[in-house]
């Protein structure tokens, strides 16, 4: 037993020591934060580009729910109904999405 004590006498010590020098440690770091606000802002000259190309997007998506509504009915007056009923029902949600799409947005942005 007395030859055991020695073994475990510098693991204790170390455990003590790294114990009592985490708060020192903690305490002698400190930061400063500055106060910085950014403000992404897309620059003038790309405004109505992206302007006109999220609208071109918009239109062509609206161009293939149409597209799809019509291919749907005609799949269904083919005689094909279920394959029909499914397109329609997809029809119907992408055009709710597209519907409510710009209010969405513009609830994000904040406008």
């Amino acid at each position: 037993m007395g030859s055991r004590l020695p073994k475990l006498a510098p693991l204790a010590t170390l455990a003590l020591l790294l114990i009592l020098s985490a708060p020192a440690a903690h305490a002698q770091t400190t930061t400063t934060t500055l106060p910085i606000e950014v403000k992404p802002e897309l620059p003038e000259f790309l405004k109505p580009i992206v302007e006109r190309g999220i609208g071109l997007i918009y239109a062509i998506a609206w161009v293939v729910v149409i597209g799809a509504g019509i291919y749907g009915a005609l799949e269904w007056a083919r005689g094909d109904s279920e394959k029909g009923k499914k397109i329609l029902g997809g029809v119907i949600v992408a055009a709710v999405i597209l519907a409510v799409l710009p209010m969405f947005i513009s609830w994000l942005l904040g406008g």
